[in-house]
């Protein structure tokens, strides 16, 4: 039956998550690949945009959103595979465990982690916030997840947009929640979303946690993707910025 077979695709799902043949889980072939990719990358280390927008805060990322690792996240966040939470949250701890290094290296204490916002049509549609799923998976009680940010509305999806335009569409469009401006006030902040390219959505998350007092803001990423024009520099290794 159909129904029966849809129903033992949501409970095991019956595809590689990072090509599509036919896997309980992860492929050898896939799972293998990423490896190398990982090992490629050269661990965990910090990446900016070039030219970095304004206000651009120390980010870290665990790879390149390429190959296999951009397949994995684009099926957990598009794709419907909620089962990749648990590989991606692996991914993203030691990036998580960095950040905080760096924040404690600076004399910063109690961090809260705060995930980049999602707009609000996206989590309807897709009935669940993957990126939050993650966090919370990665943080696994070591440090409070605070979901305090928010999209404005009007804003537009960021795919296919260049670096002006997500700049612009971005352009003060993420917010603090009210209820939580207490809450990130005086505290160090570790900025997490799955993808860096422009850097427009860090830098306006950054700027609303500034706004609302944080402390010091770190950003972390699942995987940093070079940019898509010939003319613009993709993102390389640099520096820790205190």
């Amino acid at each position: 039956m159909e129904w029966l077979a849809a129903v033992a695709d949501l409970v095991v799902p019956r595809t590689c998550p990072g090509c599509g043949t036919s896997s309980a889980s992860w492929c050898a072939a896939c799972a293998g690949e990423l490896l190398g990719e990982l090992v490629a990358f050269g661990g965990v280390r910090p990446v900016a945009p070039s030219p970095s927008p304004p206000g651009f805060p120390p980010c870290f990322a665990a790879g390149a959103y390429a190959g296999r690792l951009a397949c994995v996240i684009r099926a957990h966040k598009d794709g419907d595979r909620a089962d990749a939470a648990g590989l991606l949250a692996a991914l993203l701890r030691p990036v998580l465990d960095a950040a905080v290094a760096q924040l404690v290296a600076t004399g910063a204490e109690d961090p809260l982690v705060v995930p980049a916002p999602s707009r609000g049509s996206s989590v309807r549609h897709r009935g669940r916030d993957p990126l939050g799923d993650v966090v919370r998976r990665a943080a696994a009680g070591r440090w409070p997840v605070l979901g305090c940010l928010a999209m404005r509305r009007g804003v537009r999806d960021q795919a296919g947009l260049d670096a002006r335009a997500r700049a612009a569409n971005l352009a003060g469009a993420v917010v603090m929640r009210p209820s939580a401006r207490g809450l990130v006030s005086g505290r160090p902040v570790v900025l997490v979303d799955d993808v860096v390219t422009t850097g427009a959505t860090l830098s306006g998350s950054t700027e609303a946690l500034r706004g609302a007092g944080a402390s010091v803001v770190v950003a972390v990423v699942l995987s940093a993707r070079r940019r898509r024009n010939a003319d613009e520099a993709p993102l390389s290794p640099r520096g820790v910025v205190g």
